[in-house]
């Protein structure tokens, strides 16, 4: 790290009023000295820079210190070869990086030195992304945490005290995943299916948003459930497509609320991972109906109406006319769902529709899909005499009458009945703009 303390002389102190030529050089002048060092120290303040640059948040002075104190693998440096933090501050002081390095607790960049070395990120520094993502995951898969939640306020305030960055990479590991072209999966995985080390990052989260902190606040949290809970809530939509490859039947579990992954990220509006999961999920449209979730089976037939199915190969169609909710139908067919698609048995929805009023009398999810234009080739005169004959239960009705199915030009088809006895064309033409199928 000496080379890089040569370049200081007289110490550089230009205003960041300069012009953009001006500081251009100077950070251009400063990643040259970092490339000129040998691999080790060149991998150290490579590492440096790509976290004060890419953090969520400004890094607390011992966060930053506790990251150069560990190596890639978050084990303590030998003293011996640990890096000078010292010489890293005087690095940033003399090139006008950072601001109030000595004056705070909290070390952030300077807005014109952090939007030239992002701009020039690729070109110094490419797999900057990815070494913060590791290292977060990393630090998350220690086995200081295989024992999962702290039991005591006593004891979850000394595992944040040894454990410095565990409250930064506990907030925001998935956010560092975001935008990552190859994920490192074998992190992930060890992170994500370790129920207790999830269980542990989940505490302090939850302790984050407590305000004011109470006697026994460590506890107050929600068991987050399984690694695809959390990955669904978080809509880390990537690593769900590759987690799910072979592990499938992870999308019909349900946590302690009874909730499934896909359920965590319709309540977080993560629409991405809603549209995915839905393509492959067969049961949470219908335990959210079971549930009474009414807002949220709404959100997801507004994101993914198209791509719900039940066990069955159902559409959300055909599950609302078993259920008899007209208004799961509407937003059904509103939200683009096929009309004429088959589902169990090769039933269409009128099909459906037609078998179920046999049974009960009910004829409103018939009209409504009338009024959608459902295909009715299929049925047969008998199918809407039985259909019908529980609306209308006078005897003998339907030998005496005749049965008129008109399709309107502008959308919709309408059935009518009309008595045999005194039906005449002349006094019942086809409307307007229409033409009788039946």
């Amino acid at each position: 790290m000496d080379g890089l303390m040569n370049t200081r002389g007289a110490r550089i102190k230009l205003r960041l009023t300069s012009t953009g030529d001006l500081l251009g050089e100077l950070y251009d002048r400063f990643i040259a000295r970092i490339q000129e060092l040998d691999d080790a120290e060149q991998d150290f303040a490579k590492e440096t820079l790509a976290w004060l640059l890419l953090v969520k948040r400004p890094m607390r002075e011992a966060e930053m210190r506790h990251i150069l104190q560990r190596d890639q693998n978050t084990s303590l440096s030998d003293a011996d070869d640990a890096p000078d933090y010292e010489q890293v501050l005087e690095l940033c002081e003399d090139f006008n990086i950072l601001v109030d390095v000595r004056g705070g607790n909290c070390l952030d960049v300077h807005p014109p030195a952090s939007d030239y070395l992002l701009r020039t990120l690729n070109s110094w520094c490419p797999d900057a992304n990815m070494r913060v993502a590791k290292r977060c995951l990393v630090y998350l898969i220690l086995e200081d945490f295989k024992n999962g939640p702290c039991k005591t306020d006593v004891e979850f305030e000394s595992r944040l005290e040894h454990h410095a960055l565990y409250e930064y990479t506990a907030q925001h590991w998935a956010e560092h995943l975001h935008g990552l072209q190859n994920l490192p999966m074998d992190l992930v995985r060890l992170f994500l299916l370790d129920e207790e080390k999830i269980a542990s990052a989940t505490q302090v989260i939850s302790v984050l948003h407590q305000k004011p902190l109470g006697p026994g606040y460590s506890q107050k949290f929600d068991p987050p459930g399984s690694g695809f809970h959390v990955a669904a809530r978080l809509g880390l939509t990537s690593v769900l497509a590759s987690l799910l490859g072979e592990e499938q039947q992870w999308l019909a579990m349900v946590d302690t609320k009874g909730r499934t992954p896909l359920w965590c990220a319709i309540e977080n509006d993560q629409q991405e991972t809603m549209e995915f999961l839905s393509r492959i999920d067969r049961t949470t449209f219908t335990l959210l109906l079971d549930k009474a979730q009414t807002s949220l089976a709404n959100t997801l037939l507004r994101v993914a109406a198209t791509r719900i199915k039940d066990l069955h190969s159902n559409t959300a169609l055909h599950i609302g006319v078993m259920r008899q909710d007209l208004e799961i139908m509407r937003l059904s067919l509103n939200f683009g769902v096929d009309v004429d698609a088959k589902g169990v048995n090769g039933y269409s929805a009128i099909g459906l529709a037609i078998k179920q009023a046999r049974k009960s009398g009910q004829v409103d999810a018939i009209h409504l899909l009338l009024e959608h234009s459902a295909s009715t080739a299929q049925l047969r005169v008998s199918d809407w005499e039985e259909a019908f004959e529980e609306a209308y239960p006078v005897s003998g009705l339907f030998s005496q009458n005749i049965i008129e199915l008109s399709e309107y030009e502008t959308g919709g088809t309408k059935i009518g009945f009309f008595s045999s006895h005194n039906f005449d064309l002349v006094d019942h033409p086809v409307p307007p703009a229409a033409r009788r199928l039946l």
